[in-house]
């Protein structure tokens, strides 16, 4: 039996229509939904109200990481901060009534932290050190404080300072407080800076686990 011309397009678009349809299908069915550890994590991000590509981008990560890691991520929420350190240097004290005597110079250290998770900045830590120093050791403190601010989250702050042997440290406690939805989060914070012994313009800033 011979097909119409007319006949002979249908089957063929019949045809195309059936091989473009059966990849679709195979792909539909080869996505699966989230597990309970990328369900907690995507809920998280969800609640951070970052940009679209960026929740994206943080949610894509986590789901290529391997069941193993994503369950321990979930069992230790901290463990996906990872921190970066912004570039520093000391700088001397521009206002001169800070200073209190003609031997000693002022000096000011800024320090800023960044929490991330996978190279998103969520919590920044900032730390202001301002000292008195003559040429081998610190003299006194003119000012201790820090602060931090992020996307979601509370936060309280409480320095500290002190002079041993001629170094001088400033360190900022901070409690950092959140919950989202299936994945609550809260962790205190030292951030620190302390001179080098014999050489006070030179100040180290770091900041660890309380």
């Amino acid at each position: 039996m011979k097909l119409s011309r007319r006949s002979s397009l249908a089957v063929g678009i019949a045809a195309v229509a059936l091989s473009l349809a059966i990849p679709a299908q195979a792909a539909s069915a080869a996505e699966t939904p989230p597990n309970a550890a990328e369900a907690d994590f995507n809920a998280f991000v969800a609640s951070l109200n970052v940009a679209p590509e960026t929740q994206q981008y943080l949610e894509d990560t986590f789901a290529a990481l391997p069941d193993e890691q994503q369950q321990a991520y979930i069992a230790d929420p901290q463990s996906l901060i990872t921190f970066e350190e912004e570039p520093t240097e000391v700088a001397p004290v521009r206002d001169s009534s800070e200073v209190s005597t003609l031997a000693d110079t002022g000096y000011r250290f800024t320090n800023t932290q960044n929490a991330q998770i996978f190279g998103v900045t969520l919590v920044t830590f900032n730390l202001d050190f301002r000292y008195e120093a003559n040429y081998r050791d610190v003299t006194r403190i003119l000012l201790c404080t820090g602060s931090a601010s992020g996307v979601g989250v509370s936060t309280s702050s409480s320095p500290s300072s002190y002079i041993s042997g001629g170094t001088g440290t400033c360190e900022v406690r901070t409690q950092v407080s959140a919950f989202f939805q299936g994945f609550p989060v809260s962790f205190t914070k030292i951030h620190s800076a302390s001179t080098v012994s014999g050489s006070p313009k030179s100040v180290v800033g770091s900041i660890r686990n309380a």
